[in-house]
């Protein structure tokens, strides 16, 4: 039996074989009229970024399937081992000797007790004994490869034939994002290296900031669209960097060195005599810090040496009869509070309320002058602003009160206060200055961001909605050179004309006489018509800058620039014609 059940395996595989080949081929046809109508679908619409990727995934995936089908409805309906055993019958001419066999072996009977079992059994094994399965059951062509030949032909033709329509217009759009991606690429190109150099020269300046500006990466993550916004993202981490250096720069001990400087300042012209105590005062009132503890340096070692002569101890008496005076006046400048009085009387407040606020200013009270500002109406921002600047007053004073003890004293320890008050304030002043120079470096950052490309106006695109071939899309200035030498050069320039160059942030020093008008200023403006009161003029100004700067600061988006630029303008012209009209005021400085 061993040998029938043998030759009818063999049979059933192939009986398998042929219909699984017969399913294959109709579930090609069908994976193939599946794929062709994919890419007509995507053809017309368009509606993969890749298509390459899409026509090869989709080809894999559809003949895995069709194989994948073909073999479970194999499974699903193959032949059981006694109808393998009659199609072999058949297929043979064995006139159903082995499935009579099988079945007579398959009986409740063993064979052994049944003679005609046993006959039957030796009789299908002598007939079968010659029988090849391979030539009985070959594996046959099925008719419908036919089909899926033909089928799959077509959809290689329509592969390499069908024209791609685009109804829905997504490839033009996904080529726009794509273009508008390489666009904000090669902007973030150009913008990382100004950002890096810029960050670099404020950690050198300002070493302190080194951990703030390691953190400060403001195109991490910033959801950037275009090259506008890599620049104004960009531009907002440069404001927000200015805006905390401004803070720091308008401390209260930075505000107060400068405050002590502009007291100093009416020291000028009341030297008479070319002296130490002169050279002093001198330096004091150009603000020149470091120059006065030179000049005190020296005081100091003239003040401590044995005058040897009368000559020399006239002349001691008369440095100390000079600095004894100087001393005085530093004195009754500390002492004197009509800045604070002006400040407090330009706020519209009564001689009563401004006694008041002395008193409590000269007791250092200054929440009881906070309390009495907002009473009288102010704003937090201008009690704020009052309060601050008040009490840098109050500051500079107590300096100058330091230093005139300290010159009053003519001994070393006296000197030596002083010359500490005046190191102090040298290194606020240092600190002030490079503060000065990391806002120079980020406003020409700034500056270097906002130069909008004159032929695409900053968008990186021309008006056919192509990259802009001025800017290469990255809406940047050309040829500017503005900001930290991250500026391209110009085509055709001499190599002589293209060095490199810096900007040093120097003020000069000059000298303030008494009684003169040292600075004249005339605000430039239109004239308006009709009758104007002085608060309409300044509000009107003022509403005019607010706007001005806020398109500087891109704040107002770009179409609207023009509106708004032309809004004041159109509503002096909507005024009577037959007003009168009152020139823009004039300001003059002591």
């Amino acid at each position: 039996m061993k040998e029938l059940e043998h030759l009818v395996r063999r049979a059933r595989r192939r009986l398998w074989l042929n219909r699984w080949l017969a399913l294959a081929g109709w579930t090609v046809t069908g994976a193939a009229g599946v794929f062709l109508v994919a890419v007509v679908v995507q053809r017309v619409w368009m509606l993969s970024e890749a298509p390459g990727g899409f026509y090869t995934l989709f080809a894999a995936a559809a003949l895995a399937g069709a194989c994948a089908a073909a073999c479970v409805w194999t499974w699903v309906t193959r032949e059981s081992f006694l109808t393998a055993a009659a199609h072999l019958d058949v297929a043979a001419g064995l006139k159903e000797r082995v499935s009579t066999a099988l079945y007579c072996a398959a009986g409740k009977t063993a064979p052994q007790a049944d003679p005609f079992a046993q006959a039957v059994v030796t009789d299908a094994k002598r007939a079968s004994g010659q029988v090849d399965p391979r030539a009985s059951l070959p594996i046959r062509w099925p008719s419908s490869a036919r089909w899926a030949g033909g089928m799959v032909l077509a959809a290689v033709l329509v592969l390499g034939l069908f024209p791609e329509i685009d109804l829905g217009g997504l490839s033009g759009e996904r080529h726009a994002q794509q273009q508008q991606a390489e666009a904000v690429q090669r902007t973030e190109a150009e913008v990382r290296p100004l950002l890096a150099s810029t960050y670099e020269s404020l950690a050198r300046t300002l070493p302190e900031m080194g951990t703030e500006l390691a953190e400060a990466d403001p195109l991490k993550n910033a959801r950037l669209d275009s090259p506008l916004e890599v620049r104004r993202t960009a531009m907002k981490q440069v404001d927000r960097l200015a805006e905390q250096l401004q803070r720091r720069r308008d401390e209260d001990a930075m505000a107060r060195v400068e405050e002590f400087k502009r007291m100093m300042r009416r020291l000028a012209g009341q030297a008479t005599k070319p002296t130490e105590a002169g050279r002093l005062a001198d330096a004091l009132a150009r603000g020149d810090l470091g120059s006065a503890r030179s000049t005190l340096n020296e005081i100091a070692k003239k003040l401590a040496a044995t005058p040897q002569s009368d000559q020399e101890q006239e002349k001691l008496e008369e440095l100390q009869a000079q600095l004894r005076e100087l001393a005085d006046k530093l004195a009754e400048l500390a002492a004197n509070d009509g800045k604070i009085a002006e400040r407090l009387r330009a706020e519209g407040l009564s001689e009563e309320e401004i006694q008041k606020a002395l008193e409590s200013i000269e007791r250092q009270d200054l929440e009881a002058l906070e309390r009495q500002l907002a009473e009288r109406g102010l704003s937090d921002e201008q009690v704020r602003q009052l309060v601050q600047q008040v009490n840098c007053r109050l500051g500079a004073c107590e300096g100058a009160c330091g230093l005139a003890q300290g010159l009053g004293m003519l001994n070393s320890e006296g000197l030596s206060a002083a010359d500490a008050l005046l190191s102090e304030m040298e290194s606020l002043e240092s600190r002030l200055a490079r503060m000065n120079s990391a806002l120079a470096d980020l406003e020409a950052t700034r500056a270097r961001l906002g130069s909008s490309c004159t032929a695409c106006n900053g968008t990186g695109k021309c008006k056919g909605g192509g990259v802009c071939s001025a800017c290469g899309g990255t809406g940047l200035g050309v040829g500017r050179g503005i900001g930290l030498g991250a500026g391209p050069k110009r085509e055709g320039t001499p190599p002589a004309q293209q060095e490199t160059f810096n900007t040093v942030q120097h003020r000069a020093i000059t000298p303030i006489n008494r009684s003169g008008i040292i600075m004249q200023r005339f605000i430039d403006g239109e004239q308006y018509k009709g009758e104007v009161t002085a608060e309409f003029v300044e509000t009107a100004l003022s509403a005019e800058r607010d706007v001005t700067d806020a398109i500087a600061r891109e704040r107002i988006p770009r179409v609207y620039h023009g509106p708004v630029r032309n809004y004041f303008t159109r509503f002096r012209e909507s005024l009577p014609a037959d007003a009168t009209e009152q020139p823009a005021p004039e300001e003059q400085g002591p």
